[in-house]
Order: structure tokens, then C-alpha cells, then sequence
């Protein structure tokens, strides 16, 4: 009902004798009215300094009271009170609300299945985005060619020109992770792959070229969780997806065994307690993993669903500026310009699909296709590169090794005491992620849960790893394709 009050002018006022079930409807009616809310994953939310923050009860009293009061009736006088905590919990805990469904923020042009392209600032009801940045004076073209998307492809090569990779095939990997960063909203709810920026010793600027992925991707500071916060990861990544952060950093890592971290990049979903309460939340896993430091390590099969980018440490810290982030703001509107112009491109040529051979079917489709359509040549891990041979090398020379010191089969244990063992020399042999192996332990843990998958990864090459069990223990060989031990082991 409206009345005429001086201290509540043109707003609804609910009375104090007003039946709860209207007195709500009312409540929920007014949201519909306001601007800058939304609903996602049925929360009220809203977007401040371009991130989505949950609505507590304190600031929907705030909203609500631009459009309503509560009056309280006594024998005596009618006067404006706050609302009823009680009204505010059923207002929060409705679940559906007259007010538009917000799927994230973006913080780069907006493009529509037909190329269209959204550059104002502010919530796009086609995409259910909310543009952080305003990109009119963004100059794309309105029929972009093949040419076009390969000269923008160079300039992103140009940008990370002076970045020293171990080898340059990790370049265009580097460009990958900042359209994975960009595209995020393009793959749905899909699973898409975490990074894994490494180097064989510190100082290789890991974390830096992370921090400038993610500022050239959203021009903001991105969410960094270190390995001594490992025991808080759920809970940080929880609030991080509920805020929808476009990048987490876990940075300086030693070892990935997290099952929530493999479950977060296979699944695209993730699933935990809101922290100080018992509700479960399901959110889509949209913020995208990169992970930095020194021979990290991992299960393989964790190992495959990680796009690798590999520097130099000898070639270490020669960036073209004192300070690549504030460069990287100020290189930020090119580089999004040139991430437009190619996806725009490959969205008006028809979209033609590049295959990839990896796990993530959404992810080939809207951020492989469109580097590889523009010419990037993105090298995956092992598991999905057409090079699986050339990628299991390591292992093959490893086994080598192992197989002639023990003059033929091996056993798991064999391997585990022979690498702790200084003086076989198998040390010299074994690749990176055995290295990071520090107890007879845990290489006998790492061989238990990898030695079948990299038995079944061998199968697409030349080489078989076999097993035989004799008296409940497990004899390893390694063999050509022909049936045959490697030439030069006994």
C-alpha cells in the first residue's frame, strides 16, 4: 500500500499487520525494480569493482529500502522501522526472483553466434553477462578474414616475444592460456584444462608471466594461493567461483594431489560447504588454474589435463619492461583488440573445427579451434600431442636404464631403491617429475599409481610395457612393437 509519509516518499510500505506470505511477495516484487541485481546459481548477487558478490541480508535491507519500508502499527502511532530479520531470510532463501539471471562477468568484448559483437559496458540479457569495461572506441572489423586473425595472432606472438621459453613451441601456449582467460563464458559449463607454468630451478619469472596472463586478460590483479595455504584450497577456490574470479594462481607448487583440484578440471563442476555453514554449493568451475613452480609434481593422469609453458632459466628475466605489469595494462586494449578480431574471424568464417585430440570437447571447439583455424601451433601434454612418442621419450630412456642395471625384468621396489641409491647412477636417467621424489616411499607410491597409465600411454607408440605377476609381486619389461626387448638391454 502506498501512504503519504514525509520520510517515505513514493515508496510501498508494508505494515507491521501485514500477512508475512504478501509481506514477502512485496519484498521479492521490489527487486524486480532495481538495478545492478541479479540472480546466479539461485543467490541474489551483485557486481561491484567488476566482481559478483553475494547479497547478505544487511545489503538487501539497503536495496529494499530504496523502493520499500516496513512501518510498525502500536496502540499509540505508526512509525518506519527496519525490516524484520525473518522477511529478509525467506527474501534470500526464495531461490527464484523477478530479476535477470547473471552467468558471470566478462572483461573483453561480448560476441554473439553470428559474430555480433557487444563492446558497451554494463549486463547483456542475450549473453546473461555483465560487461566490465566499456569497448566502444575498441576499432573491429565488421568482416574480419582469415589474414586478419593471423596478423592479430602475430601481434600476440609480438607481445610475449621476449618471454625466454625452453623451447618455442611453448610460445603459442602462453597465448592459449590468455584466451582460455578471455573465452572463459564461450565453453558453457564445460571441463576445460588447468596451465603449468614451470622451469627446472627459481627465478625464471613463472609468477610474473602468470600475474601478466591474467592482467592482460581482465586489467586486474589476479587471486594468488600459495602451497602454504594447500590445506585451504577448497575453501579459497569455493569463494573464488562464487565471486566468479576469471583466474586462480597456485603459486610456487611443489606437488599436486589435491583430488579436489583433479575433480575441479575434469568434471567443470565443483562441489563444496559454504564456508561457516552447512549448505552445499554446485557452481560451475569457470575460473581458470594456472600453476607455477619448479618440477611440480603430480599423477599422470592429472599430468594430461595441464597445458604446459616451460621457460628458460638460463635466459631468465630479460622482459622488455622494469615493470611487465604495469606494461601489460598499458599493451591491454591492443591485445584484447586482437583477441576479438580472431575469434570474431573464426565465428564469421563458420567456425571450422581444429582438432585437437585432447579431453576437453567444448574447450577444442571455442578456444583450440579458433587459435589453430588463425595458425597457433599449441602444444598439449603428452597424452593428447600426436608427437606421444617424442613426449614419452624420458620414460623409454628411463626404463632403458632401469632394465640394464637389473639385467632384465624389474620390479616397482627395484626401481624405488636403485633411484635412491646414489651410486647406480639411475638418478641421471629418470625424468623431471621422478626427480621431485624424495623417499624410497613415495617413488614406490608415484610407480603404484602411474606404472599402468603410462603403460597404456605407451601403447601409441613403438614401445609396450608389460607385466607379469609371479607369487603376488609384479615384474616389469619394457618392449619394441614387434614383441621384443629394446635393442641393447639384456
Amino acid at each position: 500500500m502506498l501512504i503519504n509519509n514525509q520520510a517515505a516518499p513514493d515508496r510501498v510500505v508494508i505494515l507491521s499487520t501485514e500477512h508475512e506470505v504478501i509481506a514477502v511477495q512485496q519484498l521479492a516484487a521490489a527487486l524486480s525494480k532495481l538495478d545492478n541485481i541479479f540472480q546466479r546459481d539461485q543467490r541474489l548477487v551483485y557486481i561491484l569493482d567488476g566482481t559478483v558478490r553475494l547479497v547478505d541480508k544487511p545489503y538487501l535491507a539497503h536495496l529494499l529500502s530504496q523502493r520499500v519500508a516496513f512501518a510498525r502499527i502500536t496502540s499509540s502511532s505508526t512509525r518506519l522501522c527496519l525490516f524484520p530479520q525473518r522477511w529478509l531470510d525467506i527474501v534470500l532463501s526464495l531461490g527464484e526472483w523477478d530479476v535477470p539471471h547473471l552467468r558471470g562477468v566478462s572483461y573483453v568484448p561480448l560476441v554473439g553466434a553470428s559474430g555480433n559483437v557487444v563492446l558497451q559496458k554494463g549486463f547483456s540479457h542475450d549473453h546473461q553477462l555483465y560487461l566490465t569495461d566499456d569497448w566502444s572506441d575498441l576499432d573491429i572489423p565488421e568482416q574480419p578474414t582469415l589474414a586478419d586473425a593471423r596478423a592479430a595472432l602475430d601481434f600476440l606472438r609480438d607481445v610475449f616475444s621476449d618471454i625466454a621459453y625452453s623451447d618455442q613451441r611453448y610460445a603459442d601456449n602462453t597465448i592459449c592460456c590468455l584466451a582460455t582467460i578471455a573465452w572463459r563464458f564461450w565453453m558453457q559449463d564445460d571441463a576445460m584444462p588447468a596451465y603449468l607454468v614451470t622451469a627446472h630451478a627459481q627465478a625464471a619469472g613463472k609468477t610474473t608471466l602468470a600475474r601478466v596472463i591474467h592482467t592482460l586478460a581482465t586489467g586486474r590483479d589476479p587471486s594468488v594461493i600459495s602451497e602454504s595455504q594447500s590445506n585451504e584450497w577448497q575453501k579459497m577456490i569455493t569463494s573464488f567461483l562464487l565471486s566468479d574470479t576469471p583466474t586462480v594462481i597456485l603459486d610456487n607448487i611443489q606437488a599436486i594431489t589435491d583430488n579436489a583440484i583433479a575433480t575441479y578440471i575434469t568434471s567443470g563442476r565443483w562441489t563444496a560447504r559454504l564456508l561457516g555453514t552447512n549448505q552445499m554449493v554446485d557452481l560451475p568451475a569457470r575460473s581458470v588454474l594456472i600453476a607455477t613452480g619448479n618440477n611440480v609434481s603430480m599423477n599422470m593422469d592429472l599430468f594430461t589435463r595441464f597445458v604446459p609453458i616451460e621457460l628458460d632459466v638460463s635466459q631468465a628475466g630479460k622482459w622488455r619492461s622494469t615493470n611487465p605489469i604495469r606494461e601489460a595494462h598499458a599493451m591491454r586494449r591492443a591485445v584484447v583488440r586482437a583477441l576479438t578480431i580472431i575469434y570474431v574471424a573464426w565465428v564469421r568464417n563458420g567456425m571450422p573445427l581444429v582438432p585437437s585430440g585432447t579431453r576437453f570437447t567444448v574447450w577444442d571447439e571455442r578456444v583450440f579451434s579458433p587459435l589453430g583455424w588463425a595458425g597457433a601451433q599449441i602444444y598439449a601434454s603428452p597424452s593428447w600431442s600426436a608427437e606421444t612418442e617424442t613426449e614419452l621419450t624420458p620414460w623409454i630412456r628411463f626404463f632403458e636404464a632401469v632394465q640394464s642395471l637389473k639385467h632384465g625384468d624389474w620390479t616397482a621396489r627395484d626401481v624405488a631403491k636403485m633411484l635412491m641409491d646414489g651410486e647406480s647412477g639411475l638418478a641421471e636417467h629418470a625424468p623431471r617429475v621422478m626427480t621431485t621424489l624424495r623417499t624410497e616411499a613415495s617413488v614406490l607410491s608415484y610407480l603404484g599409481k602411474n606404472l599402468r597409465k603410462l603403460k597404456k600411454a605407451f601403447e601409441a607408440t613403438d614401445y609396450r610395457l608389460v607385466d607379469t605377476k609371479i607369487n603376488n609381486v609384479v615384474y616389469w619389461r619394457m618392449l619394441n612393437g614387434h614383441g621384443q626387448r629394446r635393442e641393447g638391454v639384456d
